[in-house]
């Protein structure tokens, strides 16, 4: 026992000696204790911790303390910095932001969320007048904090197993400058094939220029005339940027005259001209290449006669059959059907042409009607008013390609112009359009382009009704 006692000593004494010339422990960053209770003293069971006595709350708790008002706190200092730089604040915008920074300093000095603005308490006014770059950096800011505190204080060695645990490892966060350029980058990714469809919806405009220059080279016009047609020429080329759906005349006594500057004729060619460069441009926002026609492959031979296919752009239409039985024949020895006007080509596309000026009429009219809500609209905050020209051009983008309903800019949001419209409002933009519709109705159909009136007498009397009836014979 004495030897075994000796060499107890012995080991013991030599772990001692290991433990006196250990090289001394880094220290403990301040972000990531192991134990909390060596930095928050103070709780209830400080120096006398037992089995029963736990004090984890409270040393959480004081740990999670720089938490408080940490919100206010940043939004005070972006309210100063816009009240510094910020040149283009109206009077009453400059009046609601100082009110909004005396509410948040006070909350920051409570350690509060719920600041008091001018008198009304929990008020969030403060987001109202911050602009959306303003509340992405201090949410960017406030989560990347609170992760860093929730990490410090949570992951601490709390049940004593000798080192921390690390928490919130998997969730992303940024500065707030990083948060305010991903936001800017998503939001040009999102706009971008709805940029490229207005600016495919702006070609009718461009188009239309084109054409009245040449008419005005062929005119040669000089003097005053030169220079009205040069103003309606640039109003006309303005369009897109003025943000209205119209030229705006320079004639206040004839607002029409830029679009009165050619024909009839003139402008149905114009259209003709437009529609095909403007899909053109939708092509490209679609990655196209620009051209949606197939072209015929070219057929193999084999055991089947493919020469009068209507695949084959060679074929030879095939001889067509004299009459041989008793069959009624008519003016254009056509069937009947035919002969009524059920495959007049030419009477077809003629009312198709007609009715294809309402496409895209409804969403017209809503792009027309928010335009001139919003000129009338006055003051309103910077981020209320970029949404509702987004709505507006979306709704434009919509007639412009022949659609009815537009593409949401804010998918999460798709009906946010409700917003800006009463519902009396909504019910005239359906009224007007209904109005629209009987309007163009009526004009495609009064010259009965279809034939339908002629056709639905033949059917009922025979292909000969509306000759004059021939003599009767004398009698003998």
């Amino acid at each position: 026992m004495d030897k075994l006692k000796a060499a107890t000593d012995k080991l013991n004494a030599k772990t001692q000696q290991q433990n006196t010339t250990a090289q001394p422990q880094a220290a403990e960053d301040e972000d990531h204790p192991l134990n909390l209770e060596d930095h928050f003293h103070g709780t209830s069971c400080e120096g006398k911790r037992s089995a029963t006595c736990m004090d984890y709350t409270e040393v959480v708790d004081k740990c999670m303390e720089p938490l408080g008002g940490y919100r206010m706190k940043l939004w005070g200092e972006q309210i100063e910095k816009k009240l510094k730089t910020d040149k283009t604040l109206t009077p009453q915008v400059r009046k609601n932001l100082e009110e909004d920074l005396v509410g948040i300093r006070e909350a920051e000095k409570n350690k509060s969320e719920d600041p008091t603005i001018a008198g009304e308490k929990k008020s969030q006014r403060h987001l109202m007048d911050a602009s959306e770059e303003d509340q992405v950096y201090v949410n960017a800011e406030y989560n990347k904090f609170y992760k860093k505190i929730y990490n410090k204080c949570i992951g601490a060695d709390h049940m004593g197993v000798g080192h921390r645990t690390e928490m919130m490892q998997d969730t992303e966060t940024m500065s707030g400058d990083e948060a305010v350029e991903a936001m800017k980058k998503k939001k040009a990714e999102e706009a971008a094939p709805f940029e490229c469809l207005k600016k495919a919806g702006n070609v009718r405009w461009e188009v239309q220029a084109e054409w009245m220059e040449k008419k005005m080279a062929k005119i040669n016009p000089t003097g005053k005339e030169k220079a009205d047609w040069d103003a309606d020429i640039a109003a006309i080329r303005d369009v897109p940027n003025s943000g209205g759906a119209m030229p705006k005349s320079s004639d206040p006594a004839n607002p029409m005259r830029p679009m009165m500057r050619l024909t009839p004729e003139e402008q149905n060619a114009m259209m003709q001209e437009f529609i095909g460069r403007q899909q053109e441009e939708m092509d490209k926002c679609q990655g196209g290449s620009g051209s949606s026609t197939p072209k015929a492959a070219p057929l193999k031979k084999g055991l089947v006669d493919h020469t009068q296919s209507p695949a084959n752009p060679n074929a030879k239409p095939t001889p067509e059959k004299k009459n041989r039985g008793a069959r009624t024949t008519y003016a254009d020895d056509g069937s009947l059907s035919a002969h009524l006007g059920a495959t007049k080509v030419d009477a077809m596309i003629e009312y198709a042409n007609c009715s294809n000026y309402m496409k895209g009429g409804f969403a017209a009219v809503h792009a027309d009607t928010l335009q001139a809500k919003l000129d009338k609209a006055g003051t309103i905050p910077a981020q209320k008013r970029k949404e509702w020209e987004e709505d507006i051009a979306a709704w434009s983008a919509a007639a412009a390609a022949g659609k009815q309903d537009p593409v949401p800019p804010d998918p999460n949001n798709p009906y946010r112009w409700y917003d800006y419209l009463t519902n009396d409002e909504r019910a005239q933009i359906n009224q007007k359009y209904a109005k629209m519709v009987n309007d163009m109705n009526a004009k495609c159909n009064q010259d009965d382009p279809l034939g339908v009136k002629k056709n639905n007498l033949q059917t009922r009397y025979g292909a000969d009704v509306g000759k004059p009836k021939p003599k009767p014979k004398p009698s003998k």
